[in-house]
């Protein structure tokens, strides 16, 4: 029992030390508040504060960028360019190279289906963000939920639409009592912690697999080799 106890104070104790020289609690609000509520010019002064700050590592920075492209990509003026000369202005050329790419790998052009809520429902929007302290967000970093918890929601309730998940033979009218998902590509830890929790609240069960399992840096590695194979291809 010493032991165990001995190994976990290190672990948090590393864990905090982390958390404290990278200043994540900083940078993983500001990407929360990316992920589901932010409007544009707020987020890019909050994002440049972030990114020309020398305690902030380029890769936090970087990761920082692409969130910020990917959520305000359909805006014209967005300052994405301005972001990326402040990445190269601190050396961070490979970053930025990186933080263009996101927009060819997982852009609008490159995806099916919405990674945030649609910008022109204005009624939605603000009412998302009247309530959404309401639904069981425990604080400003658990806001975020991922795309697969709709889309499992929909899948139980019979809901998928058949041009995102078409089928084959007759269409199942019964109620759904297991649910397997496989991604290819691979899935993240957030999307396990999700299922996870589906499992308990929801009346079916929930089995899920794929190619790998992801954090910020193999999925940046996985894009980065991905887009180097197709232009060779090409």
């Amino acid at each position: 029992m010493s032991g165990t106890v001995s190994k976990h104070v290190t672990l948090v104790s590393e864990l905090s030390r982390l958390v404290s020289t990278r200043n994540l609690l900083q940078v993983s609000e500001v990407e929360q508040e990316l992920s589901v509520a932010g409007e544009n010019s707020a987020m890019l002064k909050q994002v440049s504060q972030l990114v020309q700050r020398e305690d902030i590592i380029l890769e936090d920075a970087m990761r920082l960028i692409m969130l910020y492209s990917l959520r305000f990509e359909g805006l014209a003026n967005n300052g994405t360019r301005q972001l990326l000369n402040y990445l190269r202005k601190r050396g961070g050329e490979r970053e930025a190279r990186l933080a263009q790419n996101i927009i060819r790998f997982a852009g609008q052009n490159s995806r099916h289906g919405q990674l945030f809520e649609d910008q022109n429902n204005t009624t939605r929007n603000i009412t998302g963000k009247l309530f959404r302290g309401l639904k069981g967000v425990e604080n400003v970093y658990t806001q975020h939920t991922p795309v697969m918890k709709q889309i499992i929601e929909d899948c139980v309730k019979g809901k998928l639409k058949n041009s995102a998940f078409p089928h084959l033979g007759q269409v199942y009218e019964g109620k759904v009592k297991t649910v397997v998902i496989f991604v290819i590509g691979g899935f993240t830890y957030e999307e396990a912690c999700t299922v996870a929790q589906l499992n308990t609240s929801l009346e079916v069960q929930i089995v899920m697999g794929g190619t790998s399992v992801l954090n910020s840096s193999s999925f940046i590695e996985q894009m980065d080799h991905n887009l180097s194979t197709s232009q060779l291809e090409a």
